[in-house]
C-alpha cells in the first residue's frame, strides 16, 4: 500500500470488503477504486460489510485482513501536496538514430527497459532513470529533454523548486517506487544481471 493511490481489498473468509483512500489519491483513483469494487463484488457475492476507509481512519479490522500495520509510504513524506497530480513517465531512446522522448502510457515496473533511460515525473523531483546497458546519447538526450520539459510546465508549479535527480537501476528511492503500481525489488535485480545466460546454465546443469 502507499497513500498516493486507493485500493480495493477483500477480506480472504469474504466476510468483507474494503475501499482505502490514500491521502495522495485522486478522484479519479477513488472512483476507480469504487467501479472496481462493484465488479469484483459478483464473484465474491458472500461478501459482507462493504466499509470506506481514508487514510488514517482505519479500523483494527482493516489493519488485520491486509496484514497488520505496517510502514508504507506516504505522500506527505515527501511533499507531494497536489492530489490531482498524476506521475508520468517518458521513454528516451535513439533507437531509430535520433533522440526521442515519448509518454508510456499505463506504465508499470515492466515498462522499464535495461537497454533505454526514462523520465519519471514527480512532481517536485524529476527522476533520470538510467537503464544499465543505455548508452551515452540516450542519457545525455534524457537530460536535455527532461530540462525542457520542465522548462515547459504550465501547471502552476515553481521550476526554481524541481530537481533533478539521476537513478540507476536497483537504486530507485521510495518516491520513485511509489508510482508505480506494483514494486518488485526482485525483478528489479534482472535489469544488473551481469550474466544473461546464467539461468540457462542452470537448468543446463540439472540436464543428465
Amino acid at each position: 500500500m502507499n497513500s498516493g493511490d486507493s485500493f480495493t481489498i477483500f477480506a480472504p473468509d469474504s466476510k468483507a470488503a474494503y475501499i482505502w483512500q490514500g491521502e495522495g489519491s485522486n478522484d479519479k483513483e477513488i472512483e476507480m477504486a469504487k467501479q472496481m469494487l462493484d465488479f469484483f463484488s459478483h464473484d465474491w457475492s458472500n461478501a459482507g460489510e462493504k466499509q470506506d476507509f481514508k487514510e488514517g481512519s482505519e479500523s483494527e479490522e482493516f489493519w488485520a485482513t491486509v496484514g497488520g500495520k505496517q510502514d508504507y509510504v506516504k505522500v506527505k513524506d515527501h511533499g507531494i501536496v497536489n492530489s490531482d497530480f498524476e506521475s508520468s513517465l517518458f521513454w528516451v531512446s535513439n533507437s531509430s538514430g535520433y533522440t526521442y522522448m515519448k509518454a508510456v502510457p499505463a506504465f508499470n515496473q515492466q515498462s522499464l527497459m535495461t537497454e533505454d533511460v526514462y523520465i519519471l515525473d514527480c512532481y517536485h523531483e524529476i527522476f533520470v532513470w538510467v537503464g544499465a546497458t543505455s548508452n551515452k546519447f540516450e542519457k545525455r538526450g534524457a537530460y536535455s529533454n527532461a530540462a525542457k520539459y520542465i522548462e515547459a510546465l504550465k501547471d502552476g508549479r515553481n521550476k526554481d523548486n524541481i530537481s533533478m535527480i539521476e537513478v540507476n537501476p536497483t537504486q530507485e528511492p521510495p518516491l520513485f517506487k511509489v508510482q508505480f503500481p506494483v514494486w518488485d525489488n526482485n525483478y528489479s535485480k534482472k535489469w544488473i544481471d551481469t550474466e544473461p545466460f546464467k539461468q540457462l546454465k542452470e537448468q543446463n546443469k540439472t540436464v543428465v
